[in-house]
């Protein structure tokens, strides 16, 4: 045959009795170099994976090894039982103790049940357990059942959650137990099911185990035992690592909790609700593989927001330091410059962490994360492509490349950092795949609101963690530990910013969370489940309050509206529960307003003022800020002048190198009319003013104030004719002697004099034994009363001791000194304005605006930045400045605007603008306005798709509620984003529920439409709940089938009777054969016509 035939291959299925005929085939197969394949006779006894073992030259086959008789496996699984072991008995010892003592308590002396049980290799142990049975009722022959009688109530418990095998920890210690692997039974029911259930067995080749696979697939307790071992023989066979894990997770995700009843009460059956219904037929089940791929986005939503981490970041970039602070570090290697940081490097951290699992993931897994892709999603990934495209364009033609690549040092949302945002949300996207793992996702955000709660409630209170030594150490690197104070990086003073950087981004947050848990709390599933949303809701509103971020209360209103909106149906159905909701709502929060002083609505009204501000044109008046203010203009021409533009005058400052005094000159070329004030450092008491227009200086210490005139000859003499006159205390004294003023002061000597020659008075300072004694030069104040100028003060000293020119000069307004800007005279040449940290030199200028005219300060001062960030946009096009990189391209030396639009705040002139405040505005600085439309794109897309989907529907299910919270969220994030800028803090929150959002919405599409999701993830199908009037008429035909059985079954019972009473004859025998004779000729004549029917021998039977 297979000469005169080629076959690919002969597969060979021959008995025992046939070992003859099966030599001779494959002698066959060999000579025609034919592959055969044998079908063992005694395949049934064979594992799925045998083995050939080779003793000398002959083959030996193992028809059952098993993966644990490697050496290196079971070692490696004993490594995990005892190092698993050890860890659970620690986290577990003090459920464990108070088990034992409540046993101890309702049951007697005997709290640990000790029972024989098989082991491996059909070995007798002692298995331990919690005694949760009475005394007599634990027997080695005892099978327990679901609502077993002989439980107690505490029993009934710890059987339920498998508290009462804890214990068996100390088994898999000593070696008799595995944390994975079949459970033992005891030796009664071993020998009996060893005959009747094949490969029973098979189960004592490995350790018993704590859970095992048939135990996560629900076969546990009082359930089928072929079933057990069928999953036990699968699971001993495919052996591996990473399936112990897998079932260990399951257990603790769900599979440690069994069927039976903790007791026999009945539920009580609730009123027929479709909304409910609806929501409660399709829940979710859990499935692992599912939660485990979705585990890195609820990760990211619980963890990443509430990282807190103080480290040092280093850099070589000057500006930085100029606009941020820090400390100048000086070595070999040249200046760096090192910054402390607590909120975002950390995040940023652990951000990019999280997307390179994602990916790894997402490659590992792309076949089943990416199987069915909705067209829809491809507009998500477009999108996100571009904004990541542009966001690397602008990046690296950034004119601050490692800033826009990296991030600034205390925001660390640079390029990589964007790039991570849209891996979390496409992966969110496609890795939720079914509504289960919403309740995780949740339990994250409780974990996440819960901590910055906690946070929250110690700075509100005014006792900061983040200012207690103790967890200021615990949280920063090895070498800042006991080297850092409360004063080293930002913290909120009385505000609650939690773990979020400031209390402004608590407005993003809460925007967030506030609405999403407010829905989840309306349509909570159980009642557990509404207590929680409740709780952690009320901890949200707390902190938006303590807060006190208006952005919040703009982005929960925005939400509300929405929310009003979606739900119009519902709320027209049951407006009264909603009017009464309401109303308690308005008085708890008014009830809680009056009881903390107003703190609930003390910003309210300045939100509304903004609002009016911003929509309501300035007054023409208001429109020009620098009327406002003492200077129009501060300029630096090349001729070395400093040039101060006043109101109606212009006065230009220049320096006499010969007099070493500073001149100031009018627009008119006149001399300006100066006060110069003197104070000085070793003598805080001693105050002069001198008028050298009119040639007088008046001289005060304590009570003691004397007036001194100064002739042509530059002597100085008392006005009042005094020569000597002390202070009420004596401790200052004033005399005149020889044209000098002698000052006595605390027993020092001072001699003041005025030098002809360089026309300003001059100090010199006497110690005891001082023979020439020491020349001060004190600071010099210049002021300009009754002039242009009269709100402008410049103050001047000497850079050094040793130094009689003063040559630093810090201008300030309205006596305010603590404001000050400061200017160089450079080589008694030239005045330049610097940085008051670098002294690096600075050109003032009035930068260019757009709109705000007059609202420069609404919004706490957002109206400037928006007017000043403006222009710049008109590069943004294309391409951006750079991610993270506003700091550096922002007019930081817009110096008169900047202060008025701090003014309020008392920040002065170097206030650090360093975000625009506005999400928006960002995106189009930072990537350019293709990025920014490629993000409103993703944002309208969604939105548009969620009104579709959920908007004025009657009923809502679960998986509708879950994409409604999820979408108000979103909603306010939007709105929190008009006032707020993208943060690392809070933005993969929104990246994450944004991509669970855009994956509600696809199976909620599906699901609409009855499109199966996956082959594993089957929607519930849509069924109908009967109504009461159906149920009723159900009853009512129930009971009319009853009755009419009962007839029947009474027919029936009549004629079996009458049938049993009759007697058969043979002409009854007779008409019986005559009737099958009948039947069986019908049958063979419709054969016949069959086989001769040309219609009936088609393939359609």
């Amino acid at each position: 045959m297979l000469e005169e035939r080629s076959y690919d291959e002969v597969v060979c299925a021959l008995g025992s009795s046939e070992s003859e005929q099966l030599s001779a085939a494959v002698e066959a197969c060999e000579l025609t170099g034919t592959k055969i394949s044998v079908i063992p006779s005694i395949y049934k006894y064979m594992s799925s994976s045998p083995a050939i073992d080779v003793v000398g030259n002959i083959p030996m086959m193992n028809i059952r090894r098993i993966p644990l008789d490697n050496i290196g496996n079971a070692a490696l699984k004993r490594m995990v039982d005892i190092a698993g072991s050890l860890v659970l008995l620690v986290l577990t010892s003090p459920i464990m103790l108070a088990s034992m003592l409540i046993i101890r308590i309702t049951m007697g002396k005997h709290v640990i049940f000790r029972q024989q049980r098989v082991g491996l290799n059909k070995k007798i142990f002692t298995m331990y357990k919690l005694r949760s049975m009475r005394d007599s009722a634990e027997k080695d022959t005892a099978w327990s059942t679901e609502n077993d009688p002989r439980r107690t109530k505490f029993g009934a418990f710890i059987r339920k959650f498998s508290i009462d095998e804890l214990p068996q920890l100390v088994n898999v210690l000593k070696g008799d137990m595995s944390l994975v692997g079949p459970r033992p039974e005891i030796p009664f029911y071993v020998n009996d099911f060893k005959d009747k259930i094949p490969m029973y067995m098979i189960k004592h080749q490995v350790k018993p185990g704590m859970t095992g696979l048939a135990q996560i697939n629900g076969y546990r307790g009082d359930t089928s035992i072929e079933k057990r071992i069928e999953f036990d023989v699968q699971y001993i066979e495919n052996w591996n690592f990473f399936l112990d894990i897998s079932i260990l997770l399951r257990t603790a995700l769900s599979g440690f909790m069994n069927k039976e009843k903790i007791s026999e009460k009945q539920k009580k059956k609730k009123t027929y609700r479709p909304e409910k219904y609806n929501m409660n037929k399709n829940k979710a089940k859990i499935d692992l593989m599912a939660l485990i791929m979705f585990l890195p986005s609820i990760i990211a939503l619980a963890v990443i927001p509430v990282v807190l981490r103080i480290t040092t970041v280093v850099t070589d970039l000057k500006q930085t330091y100029m606009y941020n602070g820090g400390s100048v570090v000086t070595g070999d290697e040249g200046t760096t410059y090192q910054l402390i940081d607590v909120y975002s490097q950390g995040k940023g951290l652990l951000t990019m962490v999280l997307a390179i699992v994602m990916i790894f993931m997402a490659l590992v897994c792309c076949l089943s994360l990416f199987r069915r892709i909705e067209k829809r999603s491809l507009v998500y990934v477009g999108c996100s492509f571009v904004i990541v495209v542009m966001s690397l364009i602008s990046a690296a033609m950034s004119d601050y490349t490692r800033i826009a690549f990296f991030g600034e040092y205390d925001r660390a949302e640079g390029f990589w950092t964007i790039a991570c945002y849209f891996v979390m949300f496409l992966f969110s996207m496609y890795a939720f795949r079914t509504s289960g793992n919403f309740r995780f996702l949740m339990y994250g955000l409780f974990f996440c609101v819960g901590v910055n709660f906690i946070l929250g409630v110690t700075q509100v209170t005014g006792h900061n963690l983040l200012q207690q030594q103790w967890f200021m150490n615990l949280i920063a690197d090895s070498d800042l530990r006991g080297a850092i104070s409360g004063t080293s990086f930002y913290t909120a003073q009385q505000l609650a910013n939690g773990s979020l950087y400031h209390s402004n981004y608590m407005g993003s947050f809460t925007g967030l969370v506030v609405p999403l848990l407010t829905v989840m709390a309306m349509y909570a599933e159980t009642k557990l489940q509404r207590v929680l949303y409740i709780v952690f809701h009320a901890m949200s509103i707390s902190l938006l309050v303590g807060s006190a971020a208006r952005s919040g209360v703009v982005a929960v209103a925005a939400a509300l509206i929405v929310g009003i909106i979606v739900f119009a149906r519902q709320i027209a159905k049951h407006w009264k529960p909603c009017v009464i909701l309401v109303a308690s709502a308005a008085v708890v929060f008014v009830g809680a307003n009056f009881a903390l002083g107003n703190k609930l609505f003390e910003r309210i009204p300045s939100l509304f003022e903004d609002a009016v501000g911003l929509i309501v044109p300035a007054a023409e008046e208001d429109s020009d800020l620098f009327s406002k203010l003492p200077l129009r203009e501060i300029s630096t021409p090349a001729d070395g002048t400093l040039v101060l533009t006043g109101q109606n005058d212009t006065m230009t400052v220049g320096y006499d190198k010969e007099t070493y005094n500073y001149t100031f000159t009018g627009s008119d070329g006149e001399p300006i009319t100066d006060v110069q004030s003197y104070i000085f450092n070793e003598y805080p008491e001693l105050k002069i003013a001198y008028k050298p227009a009119e040639m007088r200086a008046a001289i005060s210490m304590g009570d003691l104030t004397m007036t001194y005139a100064v002739d042509e000859n530059g002597n100085m003499s008392s006005v009042s004719g005094e020569t000597l006159k002390y202070s009420s205390d004596g401790m200052y004294g004033l005399k005149t002697d020889e044209g000098l003023v002698v000052a006595d002061i605390n027993g020092k000597t001072l001699y003041i004099e005025y030098d002809s020659e360089y026309k300003n008075l001059a100090f010199t300072e006497y110690n005891d034994g001082d023979e020439y004694g020491t020349n001060i030069s004190g600071v010099l104040t210049y002021l300009f009363p009754d002039t242009d100028f009269s709100d402008v003060a410049l103050r001047t000293e000497a850079s050094s001791d040793t130094s009689s020119i003063r040559d630093v000069i810090a201008m300030y307004f309205y006596g305010n000194s603590r404001s000050s800007l400061m200017f160089d005279l450079v080589n008694g040449k030239k005045i330049e304005m610097i940085d008051y940290r670098t002294t690096d030199p600075i050109i003032p200028e009035n930068a260019e605006h757009i709109g705000f005219e007059g609202k420069e300060k609404v919004g706490s001062s957002r109206g400037y930045i928006w007017s000043r960030t403006l222009p710049l946009l008109k590069n943004c096009l294309i391409k951006g400045y750079g991610a993270d990189t506003f700091t550096y391209e922002f007019p930081q030396n817009d110096v008169l605007a900047k202060y008025y639009a701090y003014s309020d705040y008392n920040e002065g002139f170097y206030i650090t603008v360093d975000k625009p405040h506005n999400m928006y505005l960002q995106m189009f600085y930072s990537n350019g306005l293709i990025a920014l439309v490629a993000f409103l794109g993703i944002a309208v897309f969604y939105l548009v798709d969620c009104f579709r989907l959920y908007a004025l529907r009657k009923t809502y299910r679960r998986e509708q509620i879950m994409g409604t919270a999820v979408m108000l969220g979103i909603v306010g994030y939007l709105a929190a984003g008009i006032f707020n800028d993208s943060v690392v803090s809070v933005a993969p929150m929104f990246w994450v529920l944004l991509g669970t959002g855009a994956a509600l919405n696809t199976i909620n599409r599906r699901m609409d439409r009855n499109v199966q999701l996956d082959e594993e993830y089957a929607p519930v199908e849509e069924e109908r709940m009967p109504t009461p009037e159906e149920n009723e008429k159900d009853r009512q035909v129930a009971k009319a089938g009853e009755i009419l059985a009962a007839a029947m079954r009474a027919e029936l019972d009549k004629k079996a009777e009458e049938k049993a009473d009759r007697t058969i004859t043979r002409d009854d025998v007779n008409s019986l054969l005559e009737s099958v004779r009948a039947l069986k000729s019908e049958g063979s004549t419709d054969e016949e016509n069959t086989e001769k029917t040309p219609e009936d021998s088609d393939d359609n039977g």
